[in-house]
């Protein structure tokens, strides 16, 4: 059995977001979210799991020990490109804590998107296929983990606006207050800015606030 610290509390804040889940999309990522701060008693000690055994580079998991017990949280760039046309954009990683001398579960990934062309409605993503430029991780504990989790979940279920003053950059830097993590510098003009957010993290490597920053040498999915 793998003890977790949960508080009753957590929990039944998990499953009341489940249940307010009015869509199949909402109650899956709100349903993994649940799972991912659950005792996972599923995966036997010592024996990779499949997500293990694949190449670490194709998961992008080469940054992050799949063996810890910490919690890792992660906020991501994507690169504004012309070809392929692809907007910047920021995001969250979460990578649940490994059971004792066992192996992660999978990774979960969020980010904040427009929920169509004519309107300022929000909307949030799996992002676990985004292709990642540059990133910066930190090892937390977990409460700091649980909360972030939980506060993601009531975002799947109720969005924020998506403005252009108000974007991905803006959410993912709401979850680092949350999780009380120093993001570098992100803003441009005084607008949040992935890409302004992605030259920080360039410019800063290796490290930033007891973070670790990454760079995707071929950038594949997070």
């Amino acid at each position: 059995m793998t003890d977790f610290p949960l508080s009753l509390n957590l929990l039944s804040s998990l499953f009341a977001r489940l249940t307010h889940a009015t869509t199949l999309r909402r109650l899956f990522l709100v349903a993994a979210l649940l799972v991912s701060v659950i005792a996972v008693d599923q995966i036997q000690p010592g024996i990779p799991s499949p997500w293990d055994t694949a190449p670490a580079q194709a998961l992008g998991e080469n940054d992050v020990d799949q063996t810890s017990t910490s919690p890792v949280i992660c906020f991501a760039t994507r690169e504004w490109t012309i070809r392929p046309p692809s907007p910047g954009h920021a995001f969250l990683e979460l990578h649940p804590p490994a059971p004792q001398g066992g192996f992660r579960p999978p990774r979960l990934s969020f980010g904040l998107y427009p929920a169509g062309l004519f309107t300022t409605a929000g909307v949030v993503n799996d992002d676990s296929l985004t292709p990642w430029t540059w990133k910066i991780c930190w090892r937390v504990n977990l409460a700091t983990y649980n909360a972030v989790a939980t506060s993601i979940a009531a975002d799947v279920v109720a969005p924020p606006p998506w403005r252009t003053w108000s974007n991905c950059m803006t959410w993912a830097a709401g979850k680092a207050t949350v999780a009380v993590l120093p993001l570098p510098p992100h803003t441009f003009l005084g607008i949040d800015n992935p890409t302004t957010f992605m030259k920080s993290l360039r410019s800063l490597v290796p490290a930033f606030g007891g973070g670790t920053i990454y760079k995707n040498p071929a950038p594949v999915p997070a």
